[in-house]
């Protein structure tokens, strides 16, 4: 008996061997080539909508088994990545959680940045909304032209945009985003990255490199792994020609920090100058809400790590985030949506949240003008400013120019302290019901949207952001 355990043994691993030899490294290339898995995502007609993102796919049941199985080597090698890096993110995330919101830093500008489209609106009146928010960083996204999803896309406009943009001293964060073609034809994606250095460089310095690698609608299917990778190298070659650029990636939507950790650990060292993240958690409602157990902070926390985990103390960017609207059916980038007044509380709210952990440099809200989701509606052509527009203004108005001291919160009630000149402001709201909140002497009360309301040494707080401003002496 004592012979033949070790026998068994020997033969459970090589079947165990086995097993994982066929499923990595001959049935995946079987689906995809023979059966065609390869074929039918490169011959999807990939169509853009009127959310601004590319339609899902409308895959039969049969091909969409084919082209999962096709990549089910790339999901397998995801799988391997994270629990090799696993031991180290833990370290990382509980160090980070435990300095986190305890730092002092100076808000900035850069915490409050937007996206906007230059191809559909009078660049005047653009650069007169964004000069009422006081914006001085913006996101403008130039497609890879030459495929047909982007066919609708100006590029002389665009391009014409950016340049009147930066001329006018607002910073542009360009995003270059692929499509199927540009994974397909890398020689024709390194030209049009070259183009795009050409026309932005004297004006641009940062561009962030792909889109979504773990959407498939963007023409990627490997989960980021080599046809990211293939796409950002190209590009930080292209890049090394010019002096002062600086590129972002990997632009991993929701929160889905599993690829991220797989996409940068296959990218090589110093390729990647800033890690951005699209971090959308309007699925879950507010902010607070807790998805698999992490709420933002704990989300941001462990972004953090993972990109600590490819190079210490690299800076984080969030260059997407936004709350869908109800009623919007169509317009709406996902399905569901939240009231005019919550998009604007739960803008607020995330943004303190994510730029108070520390970890955070810029926040971008995708978008401006956007008739499903942006701070202003654009409805048959009529410019009209929602809650959010407001929202944001002010809290850019209050915080920018301050120092961030100290978040207290029991789960419910949250309390941000900053100090800004002569005075202390308080930022506070609810998750649910109402707070009564006192303090040692009267301050300037305001709401959300700005709206003065009055001096008072108690103040009721609900779910919408109010502030408190005190002076110190």
């Amino acid at each position: 008996m004592t012979n033949k355990s070790p026998r068994h043994c020997l033969v459970y691993i090589f079947l165990a061997l086995l097993l994982i030899i066929i499923f990595t490294v001959a049935i995946p290339p079987f689906f995809r080539y023979v059966l065609g898995g390869e074929k039918i995502v490169n011959t999807h007609e990939y169509k853009w909508i009127k959310s601004d993102q590319p339609a899902r796919d409308d895959f039969s049941i049969y091909k969409k088994w084919i082209v999962k199985i096709s990549y089910a080597d790339s999901f397998l090698k995801v799988i391997y990545i994270n629990l090799k890096n696993l031991p180290f993110l833990i370290k990382d995330y509980f160090f980070f959680a435990d300095i986190g919101y305890k730092r002092y830093f100076d808000v900035t500008d850069e915490h409050f940045s937007v996206s906007v489209s230059v191809d559909n609106i009078d660049l005047k009146v653009l650069k007169k909304l964004i000069e009422e928010l006081n914006v001085k960083h913006v996101l403008v996204r130039v497609p890879y032209y030459k495929g047909k999803v982007f066919s609708h896309v100006d590029k002389e406009k665009i391009e014409k945009g950016i340049i009147y943009l930066a001329k006018n001293r607002i910073d542009v964060l360009v995003s270059i985003i692929q499509s199927r073609e540009a994974v397909n034809d890398m020689i024709s994606w390194r030209n049009h990255v070259k183009e795009v250095f050409d026309a932005f460089t004297p004006y641009c310095r940062n561009f962030i490199i792909g889109h979504a690698p773990n959407r498939g609608k963007w023409g990627i299917w490997d989960f980021g792994l080599n046809e990211y990778k293939s796409l950002f190298i190209s590009a930080r070659d292209a890049a090394d020609e010019y002096d002062g650029i600086k590129l972002l990636g990997p632009s991993v939507i929701d929160f889905e920090w599993q690829y991220m950790t797989a996409i940068l650990d296959v990218m090589r060292p110093d390729d990647i100058d800033v890690v951005n993240s699209l971090l959308y958690v309007d699925r879950r409602g507010a902010p607070e809400n807790k998805q698999t157990g992490f709420d933002i902070s704990d989300k941001i926390t462990l972004i953090y790590a993972v990109a600590n985990k490819y190079s210490k103390g690299i800076p984080l960017w969030i260059t997407e985030v936004n709350w869908p609207l109800k009623g919007q059916e169509g317009y709406s980038p996902a399905a569901g949506g939240e009231s005019e007044e919550d998009q604007a509380s739960y803008l607020v709210r995330y943004n303190t949240l994510v730029a108070c952990s520390g970890f955070v440099e810029r926040i971008y809200w995708w978008q401006l003008i956007a008739k499903g989701y942006g701070l202003i509606d654009n409805t048959d052509g009529v410019l009209r400013r929602r809650p959010a527009f407001y929202a944001f203004k002010t809290l850019k108005s209050q915080l920018t120019g301050s120092t961030y001291l100290s978040k207290l919160s029991d789960g419910n009630y949250y309390v941000f302290t900053f100090k800004k000149g002569e005075e202390f402001i308080y930022i506070m709201w609810t998750t649910k019901g109402e707070v009564e909140m006192t303090f040692p002497k009267e301050g300037k009360v305001l709401g959300r949207d700005g709206r003065n309301m009055g001096y008072s040494k108690k103040v009721i707080i609900g779910k919408d952001p109010v502030y408190v401003r005190i002076r110190k002496y």
